[in-house]
């Protein structure tokens, strides 16, 4: 996390800025995604975080807020820059994460171009689920930043 707003629950859990939050009460958090979906089935009061802090894995105990209910106007802001940033930031983590997978797939389909077609399909589709797998991640992150919009 980028940060962390002051007088929220995270603050007073002892999160800290540069905190990478992998799981909460077990469950695996691998993106915002997952956050927001862990969010959602979440109860409130106090829960378990695991972040990644000084490259070690650490528990951070959170006490949860109630969620807001529809009669609360607040749900009605619009995002903040702040909010498109961190979702443009998303797009690009996304892309990045999967780009070295992407590229690797490639080179090893090129350098099979230099034998028959038929090696070069076993190659393609030998690397074709791992693309399809990180174009799918790409496209769940556009998904999301459109959702800010």
């Amino acid at each position: 996390m980028r940060s962390v707003e002051k007088g929220s629950a995270g603050e007073a859990g002892g999160l800290k800025a540069g905190d990478v939050i992998v799981k909460l009460e077990g469950r695996k958090i691998a993106d915002q995604t997952d956050w927001r979906s862990a969010l959602r089935s979440r109860k409130t009061g106090k829960v378990t975080l695991t972040v990644i802090r000084d490259k070690r894995e650490q528990t951070v105990p959170l006490n949860l807020p109630e969620p807001r209910h529809v009669e609360d106007s607040s749900w009605l802001e619009l995002p903040s820059f702040e909010d498109f940033d961190n979702g443009m930031a998303d797009v690009t983590i996304a892309l990045n994460r999967n780009r070295p997978e992407m590229e690797r797939a490639l080179r090893d389909a090129q350098k099979q171009t230099q034998g028959t077609l038929n090696q070069y399909r076993r190659t393609w589709n030998d690397h074709r689920k791992d693309i399809e797998r990180a174009l799918e991640e790409l496209h769940r992150a556009m998904d999301q930043f459109n959702d800010w919009n």
